[in-house]
Parts: C-alpha cells; sequence; structure tokens
C-alpha cells in the first residue's frame, strides 16, 4: 500500500466512535479454552486478549474508539417474564457442560472485579438488546449471534469467523425481526408457527411487504393474535432504549408493514 492508498483509508474512517461487545460469548469462550485444564488467570487473560484484539480490529472503521462497553446478560429479564419456557430447554444434567457454566460465572465476577466500569448488564434485557441499544447510539458492535447480526444498525465484528457485517438501514431490520417471528427460534426454545423455516419465512414475508399478502394472513399463521405479539416480543431487539423498555404492540407489527 502506498502512501496515498494509506492516507484515502484514513480519511474513509470514523473519527471517534464507541464499541459495544457481547461478552457473554467471550466469556463462554475464554472459559471454554481451559476446560480440561481449568486455570481461572489464564481464562481471564485469554478474554482480556480477545476483548483487545476486537479492539484493534475496529481501528479499521474509527481513528479513534471513545470507550468500550461489555454487555453482559443477567439471571432474569422481560422474556422470562412474558414466556416463562423461554429458554427452559437450556437446562442439562451433564456433569461437563454444568461444569463449564460454574466457570463462566466464575469468570464473569472476576471480569466484574478487575473492568468494572466496562462492564454493563440489566434485570430487564439480555446483553444482545443492550448491544442494539447501542448501536442506535451509533457504537460499533462485536457479537456473534446471527440475530444481533440481523438487527444491528451499525458494522457488526464477528468475533468467531474475524469478518466485519455490514449495518443494515431501517427496512431490512423490520424484515428480519418479522421473518424471526415465524421462525421463531430453537436455541431460545420458542416458535409459534409449525412448517417455515428460513427460506418459507423468507418467502412469506416478502409477499407480505409486496402486498401480495395481508396483514391478517400474516397474523392467521399464529394460533391467536396474543402468540403474534408474544413472538414479535421475544425476537425484537429495539424495545430497550436510554435504559427504558417499551415493548411493541400490535399497531407497531401493522407500522413495521405499512411503509413498505
Amino acid at each position: 500500500m502506498n502512501l496515498g492508498d494509506l492516507l484515502k483509508d484514513i480519511d474513509e474512517r470514523t473519527e471517534e466512535v464507541g464499541l459495544a461487545i457481547d461478552a457473554d460469548s467471550l466469556l463462554y469462550l475464554s472459559a471454554y479454552t481451559y476446560r480440561n485444564k481449568w486455570d481461572i488467570e489464564l481464562a481471564y487473560f485469554e478474554f482480556a486478549g480477545r476483548v483487545k484484539t476486537i479492539e484493534r480490529e475496529c481501528y479499521k472503521k474509527a481513528l479513534h474508539l471513545k470507550d468500550t462497553v461489555l454487555c453482559f446478560t443477567a439471571k432474569t429479564n422481560f422474556r422470562y417474564e412474558l414466556y416463562p419456557s423461554y429458554k427452559a430447554h437450556r437446562s442439562s444434567t451433564d456433569e461437563e457442560q454444568n461444569l463449564l457454566k460454574q466457570r463462566v460465572v466464575e469468570l464473569k465476577k472476576l471480569v466484574y472485579d478487575r473492568a468494572k466500569a466496562m462492564c454493563k448488564a440489566s434485570n430487564i434485557v439480555e446483553a444482545d438488546d443492550l448491544v442494539i441499544m447501542y448501536a442506535n447510539k451509533g457504537y460499533l458492535v462485536s457479537a456473534i449471534d446471527k440475530d444481533v447480526v440481523n438487527q444491528c444498525p451499525t458494522d457488526c465484528f464477528n468475533f468467531k469467523k474475524y469478518e466485519w457485517n455490514e449495518g443494515l438501514n431501517e427496512e431490512e431490520i423490520k424484515k428480519n425481526i418479522l421473518i424471526q417471528s415465524i421462525m421463531g427460534d430453537s436455541s431460545d426454545g420458542f416458535n409459534f408457527v409449525n412448517g417455515y423455516g428460513k427460506v418459507k419465512a423468507t418467502k412469506f414475508i416478502d409477499d407480505l411487504l409486496a402486498g401480495r399478502y395481508s396483514m391478517d394472513e400474516y397474523i392467521n399463521l399464529f394460533a391467536t393474535p396474543e402468540d403474534c405479539l408474544l413472538s414479535n416480543r421475544l425476537c425484537n431487539m429495539h424495545q430497550y432504549k436510554d435504559n427504558k423498555l417499551t415493548l411493541v404492540t400490535m399497531q407497531d407489527i401493522f407500522d413495521m408493514v405499512s411503509p413498505f
């Protein structure tokens, strides 16, 4: 790269930006690395090293990082109140898996002790919601969850695949939420519409947004309108803004479709 190319690259970068990281996944990956020979100090330095790697990667997008926020999930959040079966299938009797979970908790406490100023958690929402809240403020994001990538308005760095995903516009995000509402989420333990995978759900929403299906036909995919609303509330990560939760309404769902 010559000097001209370097200056051009610098000119295209944002002057200053914040970074929000889905730290839950980083905790798990760092603890998993030392699962067979547990050493919490080594796991901590694995975690810290991954954070530094992500920060360095962000300098491809910005000249300066004003701050880095580590977003964590607490023991409870609004989704458990809306749907008591949320993630219930994740409970395990496997000793190795439960031991790994314990070590993740130990590591999380250590991270909080040593980097408390960087840590953010809430008993109202999950880490994914927090990350998206910061993305809506213009922060870069780092996460591996496809649901975050599919709803992120700013560039998102996948630290597992080591690649950037471009931020989505409002129409793309709304479309992805509607698709997810039909598909449900097997990893989170909810699905209110049978027989719809990604391809079929995407085709339906494309037809809905093009006017070939009506909102009534979309709602009728679910057993009840209440299930339709519940699925949208479970899927949508844009309901937490300025540390306040505002759940979507049926009118909001209609509005997601009507502008197209």
